[in-house]
């Protein structure tokens, strides 16, 4: 598990972000294969472009939608989940 601890900004508030990578063998044409043997010949071949892994994007204040959408994978169909950035007052 890792942790990233961001500066505390002008509102005096910090964040912090913890996250979870964990790669391993999946099943694939009936036989468990790591993602990257599956996914990196695809993305060189250009069949498969990285940003057609972001399943589901949300905005920062949809955080909640987003957890529920990554850690229920089954329901969600979920591959990647992103946050987007606020568009930006007018």
């Amino acid at each position: 598990m890792g942790e990233h601890r961001a500066q505390r900004g002008p509102c005096g508030r910090g964040v912090t972000v913890y996250g979870i990578h964990e790669y391993g063998p999946v099943p694939w044409d009936g036989a468990p294969r790591h993602p990257y043997d599956v996914l990196l010949p695809l993305l060189r071949a250009g069949t498969l472009r990285v940003g057609d892994l972001v399943t589901h994007r949300f905005p920062l204040a949809d955080y909640r939608r987003a957890f529920a959408a990554a850690l229920g994978r089954a329901d969600s169909d979920a591959i990647k989940v992103a946050f987007v950035p606020a568009a930006p007052a007018p």
